[in-house]
């Protein structure tokens, strides 16, 4: 059985909002939580020798990284393309943009600035702060807003696969106080969020 192994708010949190959207029953891919402490144990570093989540088995096939992750399940679970269009479909080349720029920009990015700033206030680098918080109230956050522009959803009218990745890194921003500079960011990350696969994909059970 193939088994996605899951922290809740971490990265691994969206591939599994995308597989409650689709629908994905629990004989297809077992979601199996995880705790920090977990994924240090040999079982698990055998299958992801970074220690780190998300990671994915199936028979002899181990992923862990959490884009290749995405990429397969869809690949192989959303044949009829709901949650990412089809190759060759006009809105196939802005899906793989905005997927690689969440995955390797904009998550990385807003992550290490979460993380940092859960320290004691004594304890933080105030420059690495304030000149993260320039840069996405200048650049980053700018270019998503640019990149949504009028449409609910970063393809259109309907939610993918994208909406539910960018989630993770909006989630952190809106922890952080920087989502509402930016109204049209702080609606998708709503209607994102407020969806019920959302709230079960974040929510630890253990």
């Amino acid at each position: 059985m193939a088994t996605l192994y899951h922290i809740p708010r971490t990265i691994s949190s969206p591939i599994v909002q995308t597989l409650l959207e689709l629908g994905v029953s629990e004989d297809k891919v077992k979601v199996q939580e995880m705790t920090f402490a977990s994924i240090k144990l040999p079982d698990y570093l055998q299958v992801n020798p970074m220690g780190t989540s998300p990671a994915f088995k199936d028979g002899d096939l181990h992923l862990y990284e959490s884009g290749a992750i995405m990429s397969h399940l869809l690949e192989t679970l959303d044949a009829g393309h709901k949650m990412h269009p089809a190759p060759g479909s006009p809105t196939r080349a802005l899906y793989l943009q905005h997927f690689f720029f969440v995955i390797t920009t904009v998550y990385p990015f807003l992550a290490k600035l979460f993380l940092h700033t859960l320290q004691p206030a004594d304890k933080q680098d105030a420059k690495f702060v304030a000149d993260s918080r320039a840069k996405w109230l200048t650049v980053m956050g700018p270019s998503l807003v640019a990149s949504l522009g009028d449409k609910p959803y970063l393809l259109g009218d309907e939610a993918s696969a994208v909406d539910f990745l960018l989630g993770k890194p909006l989630n952190n921003a809106d922890a952080m106080g920087l989502l509402a500079t930016f109204p049209t960011l702080q609606a998708l990350f709503k209607r994102v969020s407020d969806r019920e696969t959302f709230t079960k994909a974040y929510a630890p059970t253990m």
